[in-house]
């Protein structure tokens, strides 16, 4: 008899703290990227903290349970902070990363 091992995956998602931001910056927060998303994990960012981002620059790939797909900065300014590190799960609505606009 054969077990197979599989890899656990945790989809728990933590509650995540307070963001706070200052004048200029903006939260990016997880779009719904489709009708029946409701969760997802960052798999890869592109950028990391202190990089300049252009409109249409893609941040990060996000995986839900159905698809990987890009996800493009909206505004062009600097990432001030990275708000989920990779691999981490969290809700539609979340806040992903704080950029500050130019």
């Amino acid at each position: 008899m054969f077990k197979k091992l599989f890899k656990k995956s945790s989809k728990e998602i933590k509650p995540q703290p307070p963001i706070e931001i200052t004048e200029g910056e903006q939260t990016i927060r997880l779009p719904q990227m489709s009708e029946s998303m409701t969760k997802a994990k960052v798999t890869k960012w592109y950028f990391k903290e202190g990089d300049i981002v252009k409109a249409g620059d893609v941040l990060a790939e996000i995986e839900t349970d159905k698809a990987v797909m890009e996800l493009e900065s909206y505004d062009n300014g600097q990432l001030v902070k990275l708000a989920v590190q990779e691999g981490e799960w969290l809700k539609v609505n979340d806040v992903l990363a704080v950029i500050e606009t130019v």
